[in-house]
C-alpha cells in the first residue's frame, strides 16, 4: 500500500475523500478484496475544509437507537488496533427534567433489555 504523494496511472477505485467516510470505504473495499483502492483528498488535514480533521474523534456507545449503537460499537472495536485509540469514559448531562427522562428511555433497553432496572 503507497501512502505518498504519487498517484498511479491507474485504479479501479478511487475514493474522493480522505476523511473518516472516504477512509472507512477505503478501508472496507480492501476488506471485500479490492486491491487496487486509491484514496485522494485536496490537502493536508486542517487546510482541506472537511469535518474530519476538526472533530474529536468521539464515538459515543449511546447512539440514540440499537442500530447506531451497533455501528459505533463496530467502530469502536476497529479502532482498538491504532496506537493513537484512547478509550475513555463520557456522561450524558440534561440541562432539565424535561430532557433526563426521554434520554434514560431512550438509553436504557440498549443496556437492560430485559428492563431488570429503571431509573423512574
Amino acid at each position: 500500500m503507497s501512502t505518498g504523494n504519487t498517484l498511479p496511472d491507474r485504479a479501479g477505485t478511487v475514493v474522493v475523500g480522505a476523511g473518516c467516510v472516504g477512509c472507512s470505504a477505503a478501508y472496507h473495499l480492501t476488506q471485500l478484496g479490492r486491491e487496487d483502492v486509491v484514496v485522494v483528498d485536496r490537502g493536508p488535514l486542517y487546510e482541506t475544509g472537511g469535518s474530519t480533521s476538526h472533530a474529536p474523534g468521539l464515538v459515543p456507545q449511546t447512539a440514540g437507537g440499537k442500530p447506531m449503537t451497533e455501528l459505533a460499537t463496530y467502530t469502536q472495536d476497529l479502532h482498538t488496533d491504532l496506537d493513537a485509540f484512547r478509550e475513555c469514559g463520557g456522561i450524558e448531562v440534561a440541562s432539565t427534567e424535561d430532557r433526563s427522562y426521554p434520554a434514560t428511555v431512550r438509553d436504557e433497553p440498549l443496556f437492560d433489555p430485559d428492563n431488570e432496572r429503571m431509573t423512574r
